[in-house]
């Protein structure tokens, strides 16, 4: 038979735990769900490690629409290894982390904190794009798919994509912005090597299929004048088209971008053995 006293112990008991479970139960209604005690903080900034002046710069320098994106991210150079400077729009932007990932121990590749945009806009940032380094061992480069979208005229609004519309860049004016950029990326004395424009596929928004050839080939007018490998993404990717992209859309999927980082670090590779 429970005694008095087994019986106070009991109630004890029984109080101490309904007091302890009086924060958490508060934290719940506060919040609706299951928190953390409040007493458990996150670190405080002054627990980080310190970011260095050219990390610093580096992140001032990113467009704020990929402040976020893993291809953006901050790259810790090693030393003594080569350094290669990937320059091209979101396509390039979506093979650029495999691309690292697959030269880690081979190379430093970096690149630049934007979107690369059109020949037009590559003239107008390639001097700053190169000054953040005052060598490069290679250089990766694309433009064509801001080239080529088309737009519709008279709209205001310079991302209302319709393929009714005129092409953003001519093709004659695309090979004479092509071949100024090549002057003075050769001025850096890295190796180039030229990225050929991805498929299009049927239905994509502002782009109309087979453009890409034509603006294919006057780019390679341009580096075959120039003595500039090419790294033939088109080629590349082709044959695996329908698995490689989402119906109407330029933007390669999971599989159609290490397809294409694959094929970038193996010429990067190559490049970086070649004299």
């Amino acid at each position: 038979m429970m005694t008095w006293h087994d019986l106070r112990s009991k109630q004890m008991q029984s109080m101490q735990s309904t007091f302890l479970l009086i924060p958490i139960v508060s934290v719940i209604l506060a919040t609706g769900s299951i928190a953390a005690p409040p007493s458990v903080a996150p670190p405080a900034a002054a627990d980080l490690p310190p970011r260095s002046a050219d990390q610093a710069a580096w992140e001032e320098s990113v467009h704020p629409k990929y402040k976020t994106w893993p291809a953006m991210r901050y790259v810790e150079e090693k030393p003594n290894l080569p350094r290669v400077l990937l320059i091209g729009d979101s396509i390039s932007i979506g093979y650029t982390t495999r691309t690292q990932d697959a030269l880690a121990g081979q190379a430093n590749v970096l690149r630049i904190p934007e979107n690369a945009g059109s020949t037009r806009d590559g003239l107008e940032k390639i001097d700053r794009w190169l000054a953040r380094r005052p060598h490069w061992d290679v250089i990766h480069f694309n433009f064509g798919l801001h080239d080529l979208k088309r737009q519709k005229s008279g709209s205001p609004n310079p991302d209302q994509l319709d393929v009714t519309g005129t092409v953003n860049i001519p093709l004659a004016e695309y090979e004479a912005n092509l071949e100024a950029l090549v002057q003075r990326l050769k001025q850096t004395g890295a190796r180039l090597l030229w990225a050929s424009t991805t498929p299009i596929p049927e239905g994509s928004l502002g782009r109309v299929r087979g453009d890409e050839v034509a603006y294919n080939e006057a780019a390679r007018r341009v580096m075959e004048r120039n003595g500039v490998r090419i790294n033939d993404l088109y080629a590349c990717i082709q044959p695996s088209e329908a698995a490689s992209f989402p119906p109407g859309d330029v933007h390669p999927n999971d599989p159609g971008k290490e397809i294409l980082a694959r094929q970038t670090a193996a010429e990067i590779s190559q490049a970086l053995k070649t004299p």
